[in-house]
């Protein structure tokens, strides 16, 4: 906190402000004129210290409003971060459902492909035996042993 150096006004001396010697027009005179010296210099320094007090409420009240202000925008700030912060939260729960749903299409299609491999080998698979059960039926490939043994020869003819 910041103090105004106080101002102290001279003090004359008090052998100066009473008499020397009483009953002398001049000494009278004399003391007279210092009194009102020091009285116009304190009231000079008083009206100083009032123009000072006056000028220190303007600075006061001036500070005051710009605090004032300060505050005013400070809260408006936290009001925004505030919304900020739960815009940044939503989008943050709106992101974790869509991984969650890309998750479950690219384990969708996954599956998918699978199925279609699988079903792709078992039909090639399919195709290689009658087309092998062809080349048998025209006997282009000889019948392993196991397996002629278990037919009965063709009829002749």
């Amino acid at each position: 906190m910041l103090r105004a150096p106080l101002l102290w006004f001279p003090h004359p001396p008090a052998s100066q402000l009473l008499p020397a010697r009483a009953g002398t027009p001049d000494a009278q005179r004399e003391m007279e004129r210092r009194q009102r010296a020091a009285l116009l210099g304190g009231a000079q320094v008083l009206s100083q210290g009032a123009a000072r007090l006056q000028q220190g409420r303007r600075v006061l009240l001036e500070t005051e409003e710009v605090s004032h202000g300060v505050l005013a925008s400070l809260q408006r700030q936290r009001a925004q971060l505030a919304e900020a912060r739960a815009a940044a939260a939503e989008t943050g729960e709106e992101v974790a459902a869509s991984k969650r749903s890309l998750r479950s299409l690219w384990l969708h299609a996954v599956c998918r492909s699978s199925a279609y491999w699988l079903l792709g080998l078992l039909l090639l698979g399919s195709l290689g035996l009658v087309f092998y059960g062809h080349l048998e039926s025209l006997g282009l490939v000889q019948k392993p042993a196991h397996r002629r043994a278990l037919r009965p020869p063709p009829p002749p003819g």
